[in-house]
């Protein structure tokens, strides 16, 4: 689990500071990371993450409330996030799967990590430039938690439902290995 909170954070970083230039380097290392540890039945929760996650991104910034720094002007009033918020999730959606798995333990770690891990993300990736908020520091702080509260929650149950179906759709083998 440290292992991949670690990739994550480095992946994160890169994209944060880096911005589309990141992107690349992201997809690439994903592409390879998948192949190596996850199976084909992941795919589902990784896709499912990247989407919802892209989309309310994808709302706050329709909403005013987060702009992002941008990198080009092909993305300049561009109607969907940046390539690198984007990748961003690709990054957590590739990583997440332990960590998931221990939060499905209990509704209240699920709460308590969706409460200040995500928002303290954004409000470092504020400060060192890379968006910026419509709201307060304390009032975003708020806002994401709250988000994250109900996409936590929802991205632990997709998982655990996907481990459920992978479980359901093994076949009984006669021979013991």
């Amino acid at each position: 689990m440290l292992y991949n909170l670690l990739i994550f954070s480095i992946l994160w970083l890169a994209c944060v500071v880096f911005g589309n230039a990141a992107v690349p380097f992201v997809v690439l290392f994903s592409v390879l990371y998948f192949f190596k540890n996850k199976s084909i039945l992941d795919l589902n929760l990784i896709l499912f993450i990247v989407v919802v996650g892209g989309l309310a991104d994808n709302i706050l910034m329709h909403l005013d409330v987060i702009q992002y720094r941008h990198y080009s002007a092909f993305e300049h009033n561009s109607s969907v996030i940046p390539f690198w918020m984007w990748a961003i999730w690709l990054s957590f959606a590739i990583s997440v799967k332990p960590f998931l798995q221990w939060l499905s333990q209990s509704v209240w770690l699920q709460l308590l990590f969706a409460i200040t891990a995500p928002a303290t993300a954004y409000l470092i990736a504020q400060q060192l430039g890379a968006m910026s908020f419509s709201f307060s520091n304390a009032e975003m702080f708020m806002l994401l938690g709250m988000i994250s509260s109900v996409l936590i929650p929802l991205f632990t149950a997709v998982q655990k439902w996907n481990d459920e179906d992978r479980i359901s759709t093994q076949k009984p083998s006669l021979v013991k290995s």
